[in-house]
């Protein structure tokens, strides 16, 4: 199961928005496996139009990607609402 969160990470006296993405750890070997090649591609991408990825964090039981915040959510959200 994968979920989105949203919080403020602070560094220092930066404060930054970010969406975080987590792999819960109830999930199979193939979806672990997808989800760090999809870490290893967010990684590599840097565009204007495509959010950028902050980091990779290995917590315990759960696999988090941090990424740029995206203030309308993603796209299909935007798209169905707008």
């Amino acid at each position: 199961m994968i979920s989105y969160t949203e919080c403020v990470c602070s560094v220092g006296d930066d404060r930054t928005m970010v969406a975080i993405k987590t792999l819960k750890s109830t999930v199979t070997e193939e979806a672990i496996k997808n989800f760090e090649y999809e870490a290893e591609l967010m990684a590599e991408i840097t565009h204007e139009n495509i959010v950028s990825l902050y980091g990779i964090s290995y917590n315990g039981e759960h696999l988090m990607m941090i990424f740029e915040y995206m203030e309308n959510k993603d796209l299909n959200n935007y798209l169905r609402f707008v």
